[in-house]
């Protein structure tokens, strides 16, 4: 017996098959219960279930409120409302319809679950988990509830915590798929493709047909470099819930990560018709107008998303992207300001003789912030620099700096101890409201390691080629050109990739002379241009002054633009952009095209330090 219900009662059948995401045999047995007995609360509220779980919220709204419309002091059936309101991101109407279910029926442990969700939706995880908590202590041991904790420690960011309590669900009933398909998110999540690969399928053998399991192993198959089938599954998962916003909304993003651009704006479209306040899909649908160029409409999409921080950190990265990309810089500092946990101020004032301390963390970020170093210490500042061995002698040439500092790990509360203030080098830019008229012609003071030729009729370009790019493609492009001697700077593992270049006719390998940054800066303030993907080495270079020609990913950053004109922080530099089935071909013959149209230098004879130029 469950609340006064004989086991046998077709209804409490139906909210088991439920329960364990047999949504059909549920549908199947609610719509039984309803043809004999029309007015049957849990019936019509269980059928308003399976309609929620399929993405049918408005015929969900319909027969939940016909039961609440029936059975108004029912605690459940107005608990379920509010789960449908907070499904449709109507929060105010989902507080009030849960708010009275639990005046209602305060011991019920799923609407003390359903006001976790409702927490969560606002951004509260603190007051999400106390709820949750407290379904968990008036259903002891109910898998369902750990369930719901579970998830509740997933969006708190306790992931560790998470997996331990799925574990404990799957201990208490053996086959939750749920269980096991969350599971397999935190596995893929961490990159153990395997583990999520066995979760998933012990998932699928007990709920073959359930469209969110589907959708999860199409992910898995496209992270696994099968495109063809995670297409195919996807489109499955959709065909089994073609009403489901957010599966709708994955198969968009499927769709816009193989480049299919036209079906991707078509799924990510309909999906958001379906559920027009849905932070994610518009998420997307911004991913994709950003990718299309179009950076009006991907804000307007962004402008959206609703709640306190619009869609969180990453719809606020994205928004001040758009503004960056669009040449409004205050207005994107502004805006990363807001979003930032220390309220965008971590700059002690006043400056004048203050020592701040600055951790070079991302090498790519740390030398296009270093670029602004002098804005600091022109008011006053006396900024120390923390960076790994090979950024730190680079950096000690940069102007503005007081000292640099080596480091290959950074103990933050050893640090704080001290009372000199200290954030990343990642967050000058920010700090000090930077615009591209403030950045320095050129970064480094590092001498070239080798003196020109007097006059010569081939250009020097260095090319690097690891990174987000075409890889030892890059290099293969560029040989065979008459009129250019090509420099590898590659280093590290990286070289194997070009490795069957480097002993080919016009090529000089510099590589293996290069331990640091400044050695790698050194050679490069040699050279008439650099081509490198964007990354660490296309900023160094761009940073140096030096001609760049930059291999940008079809979602390219703000530090360059679209087409192939001058990046505004960059003016010597020059974008070659993927094409958006993900594929370099384009960029590289643009590439071979660009060299061919570019005259030969002159150059005059150098006095400068250095070594001689390395042989043909």
């Amino acid at each position: 017996m469950t609340g006064g219900i004989p086991a046998s009662d077709p209804a409490e059948i139906a909210a088991a098959h439920l329960a364990a995401g047999r949504t059909a045999e549920a549908r199947a047995l609610y719509e039984e219960v309803l043809r004999a007995e029309p007015t049957h609360v849990r019936a019509l509220c269980g059928l308003g279930a399976v309609a929620l779980r399929g993405g049918e919220t408005a015929r969900a709204l319909e027969l939940t409120g016909h039961a609440v419309a029936i059975a108004p002091d029912d605690g459940i059936s107005v608990g379920n409302l509010g789960v449908i309101y907070l499904a449709r991101n109507e929060l105010a109407l989902a507080e009030d319809c849960l708010c009275r279910a639990l005046d209602l029926a305060p011991d019920r442990a799923e609407l003390h679950a359903n006001m976790a969700s409702l927490y969560l939706a606002r951004g509260d995880a603190a007051m999400a988990l106390i709820a949750q908590q407290r379904a968990v202590e008036l259903a002891a041991g109910d898998p369902a509830q750990l369930f719901n904790l579970a998830n509740v420690l997933v969006a708190a960011g306790r992931e560790d915590e998470a997996a331990e309590v799925y574990r404990s669900v799957l201990a208490l009933r053996p086959g939750h798929a749920g269980a096991l398909n969350n599971l397999s998110i935190l596995h893929k999540q961490a990159g153990d493709l395997d583990a999520a690969a066995a979760c998933l399928s012990e998932a699928r053998l007990h709920d073959p047909l359930n469209p969110e399991l589907l959708a999860n192993h199409a992910d898995l198959l496209l992270q696994g470099g099968r495109p063809e089938e995670a297409l195919a599954t996807m489109q499955r998962a959709a065909g089994l819930a073609p009403a489901h916003p957010q599966i709708r909304a994955s198969l968009g993003a499927m769709l816009l990560e193989l480049g299919r651009l036209a079906e991707a704006g078509a799924e990510l479209a309909t999906a958001l018709r379906a559920a027009p306040s849905d932070a994610r899909i518009a998420f997307e649908l911004a991913r994709l107008l950003r990718r299309q160029g179009r950076f009006d409409a991907a804000q307007s999409a962004l402008d959206r998303m609703s709640g306190p921080h619009g869609g969180g950190a990453a719809a606020e990265a994205l928004a001040a992207e758009l503004l960056l990309l669009r040449g409004r810089c205050e207005e994107a500092w502004e805006r990363l300001a807001r979003a930032a946990p220390d309220g965008g101020s971590l700059l002690p004032q006043p400056l004048a003789g203050q020592e701040i301390r600055l951790v070079a963390a991302d090498a790519a970020a740390s030398l296009f912030a270093a670029r602004f170093l002098p804005l600091l210490a022109e008011r006053g500042a006396v900024p120390t620099v923390l960076a790994t061995p090979p950024l730190a002698a680079l950096l000690a040439t940069a102007r503005g700096v007081a000292a640099v500092l080596p480091a290959g790990h950074v103990d933050f509360a050893a640090l704080a101890e001290d009372g000199v203030p200290t954030l990343l080098l990642d967050e000058l830019p920010r700090l000090l409201r930077v615009t591209p008229d403030m950045a320095p012609a050129a970064a480094f003071a590092v001498p070239p390691a080798a003196p020109p030729a007097a006059v010569r009729d081939r250009r020097r370009i260095g090319v690097w080629w690891e990174g987000p790019g075409p890889g030892g493609a890059l290099a293969s492009a560029l040989c065979g050109e008459d009129a250019v001697e090509l420099v590898s700077l590659q280093t590290g593992p990286a070289r194997q990739a070009g490795a069957a270049l480097l002993d080919r006719p016009g090529v000089v390998d510099r590589g293996l002379g290069i331990a640091d940054y400044r050695d790698l800066a050194a050679e490069i303030a040699g050279l008439d241009l650099v081509i490198a993907p964007d990354g660490p080495v296309a900023h160094l270079a761009a940073g140096l002054g030096i001609e760049t020609w930059v291999l940008v990913g079809r979602d390219f950053s703000w530090y360059w633009p679209v087409a192939a004109a001058a990046s505004p922080w960059y003016p010597g530099s020059r974008s070659f952009m993927q094409a958006a089935d993900g594929s370099w071909t384009a960029a590289l013959a643009a590439i071979r095209a660009a060299l061919a149209d570019r005259p030969p230098p002159v150059t005059a004879v150098s006095s400068g330090p250095g070594r001689p130029a390395a042989p043909d």
